[in-house]
Formats: structure tokens, C-alpha cells, sequence
């Protein structure tokens, strides 16, 4: 209807001109306010927030749009301030302030464009949105940012071509499982509301210098970053998880750098389990996660996420004064970075001129290409994705389920696992098989049931699993831990008098063995995130061993006053007698 391109435009008695905004009354024509174009009106996918989509020119001659709600509208004032604060000029006589309302109106009643007021990324019933695009069956489909992520969208850019990306960044990915695990990640995020997933995640554990901030720009790259980072700090505010759930919803989130999180220790442990929480219930309470992605509420978010961290999960939560529950290790799952072949994150370097590559080398290397080409692929993605759904979703979703149903067949055989690990880990195998379906990753990167079962492993592997299991081996775990563990289990009057901080970090005391026996005091916490599953049975069939004491009425467990320190704690008391190799202790 009108266009901000110079052109004369008319609506009703209103005229728009690059001067200004001019109304006619009888033979003459008045100025009412600088030039100010109606691009159309926008609401969101459920009817809500209806607004009008505005361009204008400010007092320093830049060109702007604003979102002004039709709320507003109501209290004239409120408009006004939106323009006011944007640069706009605002006449100051009441009349041509009515004027420019009663314009709007009726710019409003001619409107022929629609547009999605999006407050978060992601799905809108079968449209999709990132950064400022949409992308939908219906070509007509616009869209408008509303909310906190209107200002923080840069990392979503896009730089090079599909082919520039695929040779450069995804080719270079065929060398490490953890990367390609990290490209099914990133294929996964948008799937995961479709295959009816919960929200969780991977921390990818390792010391420094290994590669693990480059999986994460790998995982970013697919969908923007460049010069402006798509993964981010986990030194977070208490309120980040909704706004940061807002932005990647239905994309990775990605944080970095785990002990960033709290720099009082002792806090560290509660607020991860708040953020996990928090992020892992980014649906609402009252919502089951099997709800279509066209029920979902405006200010749910769907993410999938990925962390880097220094500590394991268990220990980062210990060493914070808290302990890992059941749910918190189903959605977030601890992932070695270290691929074990001495080659850091790599598990083979290609060579040149007949030397292997160096792995700093190839990080290096990898880590300029994803500065470089960034964006494609997930647009090329989505693309192929929001047209399948809209034409043929039963058998996309078809497909994905067999390619889930293959790898747990395959791979994720033993039942003692927690089944949202086992479909999580599928859901990724299941993803990448799609990328390469579509084409958007080259040949090399065929892997998926290697890499990702590779992934999946390793990560079981620092799992604890008691259901089923006999005594004997019940006790072969509970030595494995404290071997692993041993400079963690505090020796009175063998280490040094025991302060409040070394104890926070101990998993256990040794107490004098004169006044006590030969005995291990561990701690409630260790215990239970050892054998997270029903520690309580567990304790129960070690002391029907010998291995646990129990006390006279029957209890597990028993206070016992912490020495050196003016404190009482509850402790599993341990015969160390009963265990096999008593002394390493």
C-alpha cells in the first residue's frame, strides 16, 4: 500500500511524501509530522500483541523501523514515547498528534502485508524463524522480533556458500567423532520438538588446550556465529536461562567454560541444578513434552544444549556443595573430550607432504574456516526441513524414528541406561543420517553410527549402574570409585588438620582408627551420586555384605562429628576391611 522507497503515497486524507506527512483539508494541504510509512501489521501466531510495523526517518537522517502496539494506541502517550525514544519527531501540538493516530487507523484497515511478532526463535506453528528471516511453505510469511532477542541477534548472520562450508569446516569434521556428534547436534536442535525429545544436553569434559570450545563453534558455525561467537559464557545472571531459552529455542544452546559459573564454590553446585532445571523445563510445568510444536505456549522455549567444562559433572557438583540427581543426569550428560588415541579430540589427522598434521594445527585450521563461512548450512537446513514437515511429515518423522530404533539396536543395548540417554543418543544418529539425506554434509562425513556410538560409550562409561547387580560387584564399584578418588578421602592426622574448605571437597574421612576401627566415613552426597539410580537398596544389600555398618534401629546411615571441625554430618560408615584392596585408601 504505501512504500518508503520516495514515492508519493495517499491514504484517505493523508498524504506521504519524502518531506513529511501531510493531511488535506479542503484545498489545503498541512504538515503534520515528518515522513512515517505503514509497512503492514503484525501479531503473534496466536492472535496476540497486535501491532503495526512502522519506518521512519530520525532527526540524524538513519531509517528505522519500529513495532508500535495496538495497545499503545489507546494511550496515545505510549506511542509517542516508542517514537520519541527511537529518534522520531514528535510534533508537540495535541491535534497532530491525533492526526498521526487517525493516520495509523486507517493505514491499519488498508493493510495488505501480515507479520509474525516473534518473541522467541524457532517454531511458529509451521514456520520457522532465526535471526530475522522466516522460513515457511507460504512465501507471504513475514516476520518481526519482539521481546529481549530483538537485541541480541547478530550471532544468527550467515557468510559464504553451502560448498564453501562443506569443504572448509563440515570435510574437516570426518577426523573427530566428537565433531561429527557435534554437526548431529547441531541437525538435531530444530528435529527435537517433532520427535517429541526433552530438552538436555552433553558437557564435553577436558582439560584446557584439548579442543573443546572448537566443537562448540563447529556446532554454531552451522547456524551463524563468524564475528560474533553463537556460543557464549556460562558466567550467567539468575535470569538468563528463560532469555537464552528464548533465543536458541529450537536451536543449540551452547555454553562455555563451566567454572565460569560461580565464583563462590560453595554456590556452584545449586545454581547449575536451577539452570538445568530451569532450561530442562523450558516447555512449562503444565505442558507434556509430547505436545505438537503448534501447541506450544509463546513463552516456551525447545532447546538442546551443549557445555564445556574442565570437571565432570559429579565432581563440578560435589566440589559445589550439592549433588546430581536422577533427572539432572538423564538430561545432561557428561561426554570425555579426549578421544583416547592421543590425538586430543581427533581420533586420525589427515598428513601433508607425507607428515601428519599437528592436532593444534588442525583446530587452528578449523577454527578460522568457521570464522570465515558461517550461516549456510542451517538455511540450506531448513529450508528442505519446513517443506518435508509441511508435505510430508509422517514419513520424515518415519524415518528418524527407524533411524533411532537402528541405534539403539545397534549401540544403545543395555537397558540399565536411562531410556531419555539412550533416545537422546539415537536422536543424534538419527539426525545426522538426515543431513546426509539431504546433502548437506559431503560423503565423508557417513560416520554417524561410529561417531556418535563412539560418543555414546564414553559416556556410559562414567555411568553407575547398580540395578541387578550382585554384591561382589556392587563392592567392585564402590573400590573403583574410591581408587579413582583416593586424594579425596581425608586422612586425619595423616594430611594436615582438616578445614572446612578441604572437607567441602572430600568425598570421605578416614577417622582415627584407635577411637573408630578400621573404617571409611563417606559422605551422603558421593554416595548417592555413585549409585544415583536406588542408592537405598544398594547400601542395603552392601551392609546385608558387610561392607556398609549399619546402626541399631536399622539406618544407613550416622552422624558422626567431623574432626577438626566443630560440625556433625551424616555418613555411610565403610569396612574397609571388607574391601578388596583396603590399604590404597
Amino acid at each position: 500500500m504505501t512504500t518508503s522507497q520516495g514515492k508519493l503515497v495517499s491514504v484517505a486524507e493523508f498524504t506521504i511524501k519524502p518531506s513529511g506527512l501531510f493531511i488535506k483539508e479542503g484545498e489545503i494541504e498541512a504538515r503534520v509530522c515528518g515522513a512515517i510509512w505503514h509497512l503492514g501489521v503484525a501479531a503473534r501466531a496466536d492472535g496476540s500483541g497486535a501491532a503495526d510495523i512502522i519506518r521512519f526517518t530520525d532527526g540524524r537522517g538513519i531509517r528505522r523501523e519500529l513495532t508500535l502496539y495496538r495497545r499503545d494506541a489507546l494511550r496515545g502517550a505510549k506511542t509517542f514515547e516508542s517514537l520519541a525514544d527511537q529518534g522520531f519527531e514528535v510534533p508537540q501540538s495535541s491535534t497532530d498528534r491525533a492526526r498521526i493516530l487517525s493516520y495509523l487507523a486507517k493505514c491499519r484497515q488498508h493493510a495488505k502485508r501480515q507479520y509474525l511478532l516473534a518473541s522467541r526463535m524457532g517454531w511458529h506453528e509451521d514456520a520457522f524463524v532465526i535471526g530475522r528471516k522466516v522460513f515457511s511453505a507460504d512465501p507471504a510469511d513475514r516476520v518481526r522480533l519482539d521481546g529481549p532477542i530483538a537485541n541480541a541477534i547478530d550471532k544468527f548472520g550467515s557468510a559464504g556458500t553451502l560448498a564453501d562450508y562443506q569443504k572448509n569446516v563440515l570435510r574437516r569434521c570426518q577426523y573427530s567423532y566428537r565433531l561429527l556428534t557435534g554437526v548431529s547436534l547441531a541437525l538435531l536442535a530444530p528435529l527435537a520438538r517433532h520427535m517429541h525429545l526433552e530438552n538436555g544436553g552433553l558437557n564435553i569434559v577436558g582439560p584446557a588446550g584439548i579442543g573443546k570450545t572448537t566443537i562448540l563453534r563447529v556446532i554454531g558455525s552451522f547456524w551463524g556465529g563468524g564475528p560474533v561467537d553463537y556460543h557464549q559464557s556460562w558466567l550467567l545472571t539468575d535470569n538468563a536461562p528463560e532469555t537464552l531459552g528464548l533465543l536458541h529455542c529450537d536451536l543449540p544452546l551452547l555454553l562455555d567454560e563451566l567454572d565460569l559459573l560461580e565464583s563462590d564454590r560453595n554456590k556452584a553446585g545449586g545454581r547449575l541444578k536451577a539452570i538445568v532445571h530451569r532450561l530442562s523445563i523450558g516447555q512449562g510445568k503444565a505442558r507434556s513434552h509430547h505436545s505438537h510444536a503448534s501447541l506450544a505456549g509463546l513463552s516456551d522455549f525447545h532447546v538442546i544444549f551443549a557445555s564445556t567444562s574442565e570437571h565432570w559433572l559429579p565432581d563440578f557438583m560435589r566440589e559445589g556443595n550439592s549433588s546430581m540427581t536422577g533427572g539432572q543426569v538423564a538430561r545432561f550428560v557428561d561426554v570425555p573430550a579426549d578421544a583416547g588415541q592421543g590425538r586430543q579430540i581427533f581420533e586420525k589427522l589427515p598428513s601433508r607432504h607425507g607428515k601428519p598434521i599437528t592436532p593444534e594445527e588442525y583446530l587452528s585450521r578449523i577454527n578460522r574456516a568457521c570464522e570465515t563461512y558461517y550461516g549456510v548450512a542451517g538455511r540450506a537446513y531448513l529450508e528442505r526441513l519446513v517443506h518435508d514437515l509441511s508435505t510430508q511429515r509422517g514419513a520424515l518423522l518415519a524415518s528418524l524414528k527407524g533411524d533411532m530404533d537402528a541405534f539403539e539396536k545397534e549401540v544403545a543395548t543395555d537397558n540399565r541406561v536411562d531410556p531419555r540417554i539412550r533416545r537422546r543418543f539415537g536422536a543424534l544418529y538419527a539426525a545426522g543420517q538426515l543431513g546426509l539425506r539431504y546433502g548437506l554434509l559431503p560423503p565423508q562425513c557417513d560416520q554417524f553410527m561410529e561417531a556418535v556410538g563412539s560418543c555414546f560409550r564414553d559416556a556410559v562409561a562414567h555411568l553407575t549402574f547398580t540395578s541387578g547387580i550382585s554384591g561382589g560387584k556392587l563392592t567392585e564399584a564402590l573400590q573403583r570409585f574410591l581408587d579413582a578418588h583416593k586424594e579425596r578421602v581425608f586422612r586425619v592426622g595423616g594430611g594436615g588438620r582438616l578445614t572446612e574448605k578441604r572437607f567441602k571437597k572430600s568425598i570421605g574421612v578416614r577417622p582415627d582408627r584407635k577411637r573408630h576401627g578400621n573404617v571409611l566415613w563417606r559422605r551422603t552426597s558421593a554416595f548417592r551420586e555413585l549409585f544415583v539410580d536406588d542408592h537405598e537398596r544398594v547400601a542395603k544389600q552392601l551392609a546385608d555384605e558387610g561392607v556398609l555398618s549399619s546402626t541399631p534401629s536399622g539406618h544407613f546411615t550416622r552422624q558422626q562429628r567431623v574432626p577438626d571441625l566443630s560440625t556433625k554430618e551424616y555418613f555411610y560408615v565403610i569396612n574397609r576391611d571388607q574391601l578388596r584392596s583396603p590399604n590404597t585408601l
